[in-house]
This record gives structure tokens, C-alpha cells and sequence, in this order.
């Protein structure tokens, strides 16, 4: 590794103050436009998550242009070829499905604590539904899948992981980073977020390209929002009556879902822990940004 990089030059903790700054900056400029317009909260926040998004952008573009830090050295500018593509995707398939199931087994052990509370909460948004917003939910779309893998994977991978490998070492950079990016979305999915994160993080490793993680994390993101999207595009208006008799029946198809998730999550967790096996960056004592500077030579 070489002795001298520019990411030497950034500080975590600057970085981090930036972030909160504009976090801070975002919710009372939107609170503010909230309490004038009476903007539907949805709406709101939508708008919040796309403006986060654009903003650390900048902030980490602009980090790399005052450090001298090369963009396209961490982006890894080099052509992807289809065979990276056809290697990576089904295990991106598989860790979505993976994710998918780790969340049905949580909400299986919280599920004497959540479900009649849940049905009560359809219920009441049923009988105090309002019309969706399209354009909302499109926008919604376009910042899951494109805006939030770019923003996210340039800072959990192309940032943390070149930053932290200088001091720890490019495998534990990979595990903070990964822990990190699980908090950030401490949520019923953080099992699923914590494994995704270590497989993109291991895949920036090794294919030195950022663009590579970044569209695994979008597909990801497209396939965890495709029910929705089919309900918005293809599913016919029922009226709330008929769906008030189906909530009737919904405890017991979720009680079913649950024991399939948790038998599926018992048979995929050897699976992906042998994938992560087999991508862990054991030999790896170079960051990605230097190798491809060094390339680039």
C-alpha cells in the first residue's frame, strides 16, 4: 500500500459535521415550507430524501475536488465488462431475496407484538384513505433507485471504505462500513441491509469499480419496490368495503408468510455465508482508489 494518499487527507469527523449540517439545513427549511403550504407529509418527504440525496452528493464530489482526490479513480472509469455483470447479479438476486426473508423472520419473533396492532392500522387507513399521488410515488421511484444507490455507495464504498482501509486494513474497512450502513437504516431490514453492504463493499474490492456496486444496490432497490410499483401500474380500485372483509383473513396468510420466510432464511443464510466467503478480500492490502491509480498510470 502505498505510504501517501489523498484520502489520508479527509477527516471522518468533517465529513460527518457536513452531513448533520445538511440533515439540520433539510428539515427546518422543509418544516418551515410544511407549516406555510400545508404540504402533505408524504410529499415532504419525498422531497426531503431527494435533496438529502443530491446534497451529499455534492458534498463528497466537492470533498474529493478540495483533498485532490480523483473522482474517476474512486469511480473506477474503466469499462465494465458483461461478465462482471453476469457474476455479480445473481448473487445480487439471491442477497435481495435473502433480505427479503430476513425481515418476514424478525417480524416472525416481534409478530405477538405487532399484528393485531397492524391490522387495526389498515383498517383505519382504509376507512381514511386518500387518492395516491403519482407523481409522488414516481418521483419516490426515481430517488430509490437511482439517487440513493449513487449517494450511498459513494460514501459507504468509494469513501469509507478507501478512507478506513488505510488505517485498518481494506477487510475491516469493509465490515465498518457495512456495520455502518446497517445503522444508518436501523430498521426490520438491517440483517438484509448488513449483508448487502458487505457484498457490495466486497465486490468494490475486488472489481475496483465502483459503478458495479452501485448498480447491484439499484436493482436491489428496484426489486424491493416492484410490488409496489405493480399495485400503482396494474392493480384495479377496490372499494374500501371489500377490502375491509379480506383484512378478516389477513392474520392467518401473515402467520403463514412468517413460517415461510423463517424456513427460507434457514436454508439461504449457509448459501450467503459462503458467498461472503468466497468474496472476502482476504489478500487484499491495497485500496481500491490507489490500484486505480496505479492503473491509470
Amino acid at each position: 500500500m502505498s505510504s501517501f494518499s489523498q484520502f489520508k487527507k479527509i477527516s471522518i469527523w468533517s465529513m460527518l459535521g457536513k452531513i448533520i449540517l445538511l440533515i439540520t439545513v433539510l428539515f427546518f427549511t422543509l418544516s418551515l415550507v410544511y407549516f406555510i403550504y400545508d404540504i402533505d407529509l408524504t410529499v415532504l418527504g419525498t422531497y426531503y430524501s431527494m435533496f438529502f440525496y443530491i446534497g451529499l452528493i455534492f458534498i463528497l464530489f466537492y470533498t474529493f475536488r478540495k483533498k485532490d482526490i480523483n473522482r474517476n479513480h474512486v469511480l473506477g472509469m474503466r469499462k465494465t465488462s458483461w461478465n462482471e455483470w453476469k457474476r455479480y447479479i445473481p448473487i445480487q438476486l439471491l442477497e435481495t431475496l435473502f433480505s427479503a426473508v430476513a425481515i418476514l423472520t424478525v417480524l416472525f419473533y416481534l409478530s405477538d407484538m405487532f399484528i393485531e396492532e397492524f391490522l387495526m392500522d389498515e383498517i383505519n387507513n382504509i376507512e381514511s384513505a386518500t387518492p395516491v399521488n403519482i407523481y409522488n410515488f414516481m418521483l419516490s421511484v426515481i430517488v430509490s433507485v437511482f439517487l440513493a444507490p449513487v449517494a450511498e455507495e459513494l460514501l459507504f464504498r468509494g469513501v469509507l471504505i478507501n478512507r478506513l482501509g488505510l488505517d485498518i486494513g481494506v477487510g475491516k474497512a469493509v465490515l465498518v462500513s457495512s456495520i455502518l450502513f446497517s445503522l444508518v437504516h436501523l430498521n426490520i431490514g438491517f440483517v438484509g441491509h448488513f449483508i448487502g453492504g458487505l457484498i457490495y463493499g466486497m465486490v468494490y474490492v475486488k472489481t475496483k469499480k465502483l459503478i458495479v456496486p452501485i448498480g447491484l444496490h439499484a436493482l436491489h432497490n428496484l426489486l424491493i419496490k416492484s410490488p409496489e410499483i405493480y399495485e400503482r401500474i396494474f392493480s384495479s380500485k377496490t372499494n374500501a368495503s371489500m377490502k375491509y372483509a379480506e383484512i378478516e383473513q389477513t392474520l392467518y396468510y401473515i402467520q403463514k408468510f412468517l413460517v415461510i420466510g423463517v424456513a427460507l432464511f434457514i436454508l439461504l443464510l449457509p448459501v450467503i455465508l459462503y458467498i461472503l466467503y468466497r468474496l472476502y478480500p482476504r489478500n487484499e492490502t491495497v485500496i481500491p482508489y490507489e490500484s486505480n491509480k496505479v492503473n491509470d498510470v
